[in-house]
C-alpha cells in the first residue's frame, strides 16, 4: 500500500486539494507500507468446506499459528494476517459469510466448521504443534471466545472490540445452538443522512443468558483489547462484565487492555485511520469512533501486545 503526503500552499477546498495544480504542491513524499513480507507462501484455501488464505512465513520454521478473523462485514479480509506472518506467526485468514461460496444468509455457523479450520492449520508441516491462537474482532471477538470454549487444540484467544454473547449469526454446537443475541434498534442514532452510531443499541446482557458464551470453561488465555471511545458498543464494560465471570469461576487466564480516544477498528497499525466508513452488509455509512491519534497510538501498541501474546502462549 501506498499513501502520498504532500503539502499545498494556502487554504484550499476539498474539489482543489484533492487534484492540486503543481505550481501549489509545496512537497510530497510517498509512504509505502509492505504487507507480503518476501519470503511468506501465501495459500489460497479451498479445503472441504473451509475458505481463506493461509499465510506462513519465509524460513524452516515450526512458527506459531492463530486463526484469523473479522466482523459483520464479511468476505475475507487477509491484511492482518500477512502481516502476522511477517513477524513470524502464521496466520489463516478464514471467511465464514459472504464470501466465495458462503452466502451472506447463511441460517447458522456451526463450530465444526471452525475446528475443521483448526485441524487444516496444524495439519500443515512449518506450524508449531499442538497447539493454536484465534483473533477477532467485532463479531469476530464473540467468534475467537466461542473458539477458544469449545475446541481444546486452541490457547490462545485475542478479543478486540466485542462480546461473550453470541452476535449476528445462531452458533450450532455438538449438543445445541447458541442464539443471537437481540439489539434495541430504536436506540440507533442518526449522526446526518445514510450515517448511524449503533453504540446504544446493546440490551443489559443479563436478559441474554442463554446467549452467553460459557467461557469459563475454556482452556486457553485471553487478552481483551477494548476502545473507551467505540461507537458500535461498551466493549470496555463488556470485558470488565467478562473478567467478572472468569473470575467468579476462579479463573486468572485474562489481561484487559483499554485505550483511550480509539475507535471500533483496532486494527494492525501503520494504515489510514477511519472514524466511520460505509457498510458493505448493512448498506449504510457507521460510525467507529476513535481521534486520529489515540486510535493510531493504541493500534501500534495493542499490535506489538497481540504479537508478544501469541509467542508466548502458542
Amino acid at each position: 500500500m501506498k499513501v502520498k503526503f504532500t503539502v499545498l500552499k494556502g487554504h484550499l477546498n476539498e474539489e482543489e486539494a484533492y487534484k492540486p495544480d503543481e505550481s501549489i504542491i509545496l512537497d510530497s513524499a510517498i509512504h509505502e507500507r509492505i504487507y507480503l513480507a518476501e519470503g511468506t507462501k501465501r495459500i489460497v484455501v479451498k479445503e472441504g468446506k473451509i475458505r481463506g488464505n493461509l499465510f506462513i512465513p519465509g524460513g524452516e520454521g515450526p512458527f506459531p499459528a492463530i486463526v484469523d478473523l473479522f466482523g459483520a462485514s464479511g468476505s475475507l479480509m487477509d491484511f492482518r494476517a500477512a502481516q502476522f506472518a511477517a513477524r513470524g506467526i502464521a496466520a489463516l485468514a478464514l471467511a465464514y459469510y459472504d464470501y466465495d461460496d458462503i452466502p451472506v444468509d447463511i441460517p447458522e455457523l456451526d463450530i465444526e466448521y471452525f475446528h475443521d479450520a483448526v485441524k487444516y492449520l496444524l495439519k500443515q508441516d512449518k506450524i508449531k504443534k499442538p497447539h493454536v491462537g484465534v483473533i477477532g474482532l467485532s463479531k469476530g471477538c464473540d467468534l475467537a471466545f466461542s473458539i477458544a470454549t469449545f475446541i481444546p487444540e486452541v490457547k490462545a484467544a485475542i478479543c478486540i472490540n466485542g462480546s461473550s454473547l453470541n452476535s449476528l449469526k445462531p452458533l450450532k454446537l455438538k449438543d445445541r445452538t447458541i442464539p443471537i443475541v437481540e439489539v434495541d434498534m430504536s436506540k440507533v442514532k442518526q449522526i446526518k443522512p445514510g450515517m448511524i452510531s449503533c453504540v446504544n443499541v446493546r440490551i443489559d446482557p443479563a436478559a441474554f443468558t442463554e446467549c452467553q458464551i460459557p467461557i469459563e470453561k475454556a482452556d486457553a488465555h485471553f487478552l481483551m483489547i477494548s476502545s473507551n471511545d467505540d461507537h458500535m458498543a461498551k466493549t470496555g464494560d463488556e470485558h470488565d462484565r467478562i473478567a467478572s465471570i472468569l473470575k467468579n469461576h476462579g479463573k486468572d487466564n485474562y489481561e484487559i487492555v483499554k485505550y483511550e480516544g480509539a475507535g471500533h477498528l483496532l486494527e494492525s497499525p501503520y494504515a489510514p485511520f477511519a472514524w466511520a466508513s460505509f457498510h458493505r452488509v448493512f448498506k449504510v455509512t457507521i460510525v467507529w469512533g476513535g481521534n486520529a491519534y489515540q486510535h493510531t497510538q493504541a493500534a501500534e501498541d495493542a499490535w506489538k501486545r497481540s504479537i508478544e501474546f501469541i509467542r508466548k502462549h502458542v
